[in-house]
């Protein structure tokens, strides 16, 4: 089963961008997968002063997004970096990450023109 993370500003997106994230995984990604959430992007999430971050928490709850514990605290993107890139799949919408993620070797889910995603 393959895992698919959220960074931090990606559960927004359907709010900031109106693209159907949840659906947009299922039309791009093959096989049984499962949704996560570092806990550290939730901390980073829920310091973000956007009248949207309620809604996308209610959102992640109900399309059934785990809160993926790690115990790590600090910045997010250095985090996700050094995560077990097998059989893992990262969605950012943050275009500095996804490029540093593709140099590592991930498989990227980002944002492709206004209600698409990409998988790369």
């Amino acid at each position: 089963m393959q895992k698919i993370v959220f960074d931090t500003n990606f559960p927004l997106l359907p709010f900031t961008l109106g693209v159907d994230v949840y659906y947009e995984i299922r039309r791009i990604v093959q096989g049984e997968y499962k949704i996560f959430f570092p806990d550290y992007c939730l901390e980073e999430l829920k310091k973000i002063k956007e009248s949207s971050v309620p809604a996308a928490l209610s959102l992640m709850s109900k399309k059934g997004v785990g809160v993926m514990t790690t115990g790590l605290v600090g910045d997010a993107d250095p985090l996700i970096l050094k995560m077990d890139k097998q059989d893992t799949v990262v969605c950012t919408s943050d275009k500095k990450l996804k490029q540093e993620l593709l140099k590592k070797g991930f498989r990227v889910i980002f944002p492709r023109g206004k209600k698409k995603l990409e998988l790369r």
